[in-house]
């Protein structure tokens, strides 16, 4: 299960810059696809499965293939809603294949540019990682701290050699 921003992630789209839009394209196309279980008023998710089936479904196309442009383009065409609002790449970014959401901006991210966060224990299989942006995590240092973010040992020797190209 996803959260309503990791969604948006997936999706391509800007929930502020949509405004309106997101949440009628989230009842008309993505409803059947939203937790409704014990907790659904406390923690609202959203089935990652069902997710990328309804997108698959409504546009012809496998969800992780495209970048956020290709996909937020392929949902208005589809769905008529217009108003839809492509995300932003991170500064420092360069791929806009977003899957996650940088822990500390809460902005897409394409994981393969973020960094993952190392946590008490591994991620069940069902389960992903939780990742920081090189951006996010150089501009604040107060915020990781405050968050005790800590960059698992698989990704520790990439964010100083990402670290040392800004120096």
């Amino acid at each position: 299960m996803i959260n309503e921003n990791t969604l948006a992630s997936r999706l391509g789209i800007d929930i502020s810059k949509s405004g309106e839009h997101w949440n009628n394209l989230l009842e008309s196309q993505f409803l059947e696809a939203k937790y409704g279980g014990i907790f659904q008023e406390s923690w609202i998710r959203w089935w990652n499965d069902l997710i990328i089936d309804k997108f698959e479904e409504i546009t012809g196309e496998n969800l992780a293939s495209l970048n956020a442009e290709s996909r937020v383009n392929l949902l208005k065409e589809r769905t008529g809603i217009t108003g839809l609002v492509a995300a932003d790449m991170i500064e420092l970014c360069e791929s806009s294949y977003f899957w996650n959401i940088c822990e500390i901006s809460q902005a897409p991210l394409d994981p393969f540019e973020g960094f993952k966060i190392n946590t008490n224990e591994e991620p069940k299989p069902w389960q992903d990682y939780n990742y920081v942006s090189l951006f996010a995590y150089v501009t604040n240092p107060d915020i990781v701290t405050k968050k005790g973010i800590k960059i698992h040992p698989s990704d520790i020797k990439r964010l100083i050699e990402e670290r040392k190209k800004l120096d």
